[in-house]
């Protein structure tokens, strides 16, 4: 085995017992997730989209877990992409996430969803241009299957011979975001606070916290982290991929509150700010300018999932009409 792992899908070993599954494909919900190995127990992070997907991923893992049964699934936020395939998983597996995200992931969640993604983007429907989005997936077969145990601040696995420690970072991407850290391995799983190109979504969560998480990410001093989206990251590229994030969110952050504090309206500032350096906030910006604009007045809502994709949409179609 060596250190450089290709970004193609499926299961990788990523030494000591953890291994990643990868997606392949940086396209919207394409996630990946984790599985961690030892004497005889197993540990799943995350689990991805729909159940197709999560039964794929399952079937990659089965000639270790057959010997390792599933013992915890992890689940590190909200976002479907990462807990509506929880259900694939045996009634004895123990669901884990914290108690701030568990709240959010219900079955209405993926109700919205399918309607959103699978139904509203048919030919002559409202969300049309989301239509590459929602293809690859059927949320219909979703049943979610909600935590088991949750927690707040920090949690202590014990996984075969290996300790887990799980650490709520959020609210940042959303309300309840953590990370789980092998020290004994330096590996890290960063859900979606840590990726190669930065998520540029925050649901109902805070840029300031999402600073500070990556910041604390860099303090474990990992030497691997699986990104929920994208590549691996290995050594350096930790760092600079956390520099990045960091950059990106304080820029887009500092110009949003600039516009606030003019008095300049929502749809107005979306329209001003210039994000040429960073154009992987061209569909997401106003979910993102509305986050900033409720940090600075708690009477400006977030947008809800239904509103967010209603905007991504209409912000994809006008960028194609350019």
């Amino acid at each position: 085995m060596t250190d450089e792992i290709p970004f193609e899908e499926g299961l990788f070993d990523l030494g000591g017992g953890a291994h990643v599954f990868l997606s392949g494909n940086e396209a919207l919900g394409l996630a990946n997730a984790g599985l961690v190995v030892s004497a005889g127990e197993a540990l799943v992070i995350d689990t991805l989209y729909d159940v197709q997907h999560a039964r794929a991923m399952c079937a990659s893992m089965d000639e270790l877990t057959k010997s390792a049964p599933v013992r915890y699934v992890f689940n590190t936020h909200t976002d479907g992409d990462h807990f509506f395939g929880n259900q694939v998983f045996s009634a004895d597996t123990e669901i884990i996430t914290t108690e701030a995200a568990s709240a959010l992931m219900t079955q209405e969640h993926a109700d919205l969803t399918a309607k959103l993604l699978n139904t509203d983007t048919q030919p002559g429907g409202a969300l049309q241009a989301l239509a590459p989005l929602g293809r690859p997936f059927n949320f219909s077969e979703v049943q979610v299957r909600a935590a088991d145990t949750t927690f707040n601040g920090e949690k202590a696995l014990r996984v075969g011979k290996l300790d887990i420690e799980l650490h709520e970072l959020g609210p940042a991407h959303t309300v309840g975001d953590a990370v789980a850290y092998l020290p004994e391995l330096g590996v890290l799983y960063a859900g979606d606070l840590l990726t190669h190109n930065p998520v540029a979504v925050i649901w109902s969560g805070s840029i300031p916290n999402w600073i500070k998480a990556l910041e604390r990410i860099r303090a474990f001093g990992a030497r691997k982290v699986v990104a929920g989206h994208g590549p691996v990251l290995i050594g350096g590229e930790i760092t600079a991929a956390i520099d990045r994030g960091i950059r990106f969110w304080s820029s887009l952050h500092t110009d949003a509150t600039r516009l606030f504090d003019q008095g300049v309206p929502v749809a107005e500032a979306v329209a001003r700010m210039n994000i040429e350096s960073y154009p992987e906030a061209v569909a997401t910006l106003p979910v993102i300018v509305t986050a900033i604009y409720h940090e600075r007045d708690p009477n400006i809502p977030y947008l809800d999932l239904a509103q967010a994709i209603e905007s991504i949409a209409s912000q994809l179609a006008h960028h194609a009409r350019q």
